[in-house]
């Protein structure tokens, strides 16, 4: 049940491809009753790296481990809708192993002998391999988290960090095309999707 690398070294754990769409990809267990709160953090804190200059910060707290996530009600109620859209479709599965993504995209020009257009084109992924698993008991909950769950969450958001910091340069700026938001802040014109797998 722990981060699983198959043998690889912690870079090759992270699966990052050198190509124009970078690909970051993880794995961890999580106790049913914890499966919400924890998706909704990590999904947040993914944002919240990839629109940090144009948001301000404000934090949340799940299994005592402190996630920076984007001060945006508004962005907090869309993630928080697909985690629940996610939560109805495995119902009263008690164990499910599946990937969930979340993917940023941008519009870029698109050329055909025939005419000119735009095109989505993906330029970074982030895969997150689920395992859920019910404990039979309040000990048995208890175990999973602390012995599995917190422990892959921290070493998730150091790799996290390390992977911001060293891939940069495919991120699209903000430009002219920005919009502005409510708050007096800047929304990237590029977009994001939430994507989960099956699971069994």
């Amino acid at each position: 049940m722990n981060d699983r690398n198959n043998g690889k070294d912690e870079d090759e754990a992270e699966a990052v491809h050198p190509t124009a769409c970078q690909t970051f990809e993880s794995s961890f267990t999580v106790e049913r009753t914890q499966v919400k709160d924890v998706l909704r953090a990590l999904l947040l804190a993914i944002l919240f790296q990839r629109t940090y200059s144009t948001v301000s910060p404000t934090t949340l707290d799940v299994l005592g481990i402190t996630f920076s996530i984007p001060n945006d009600p508004e962005l907090a109620k869309t993630v928080t809708d697909r985690v629940d859209a996610f939560w109805r479709t495995i119902g009263s599965v008690r164990n499910w192993n599946g990937q969930i993504s979340l993917i940023f995209s941008e519009k870029r020009p698109k050329k055909t002998w025939f005419a000119k257009g735009e095109e989505d084109v993906a330029w970074e992924k982030w895969i997150l391999n689920v395992q859920v698993q019910t404990g039979q008991s309040e000990r048995q909950r208890t175990s999973i988290s602390t012995d599995y769950t917190q422990p892959a969450l921290q070493a998730l958001l150091l790799k996290m960090l390390r992977f911001v910091n060293k891939y940069k340069d495919h991120v699209p700026l903000i430009t002219e095309s920005s919009s502005t938001d409510g708050a007096g802040g800047t929304k990237p014109s590029w977009s994001w999707a939430i994507i989960f797998g099956s699971g069994g």
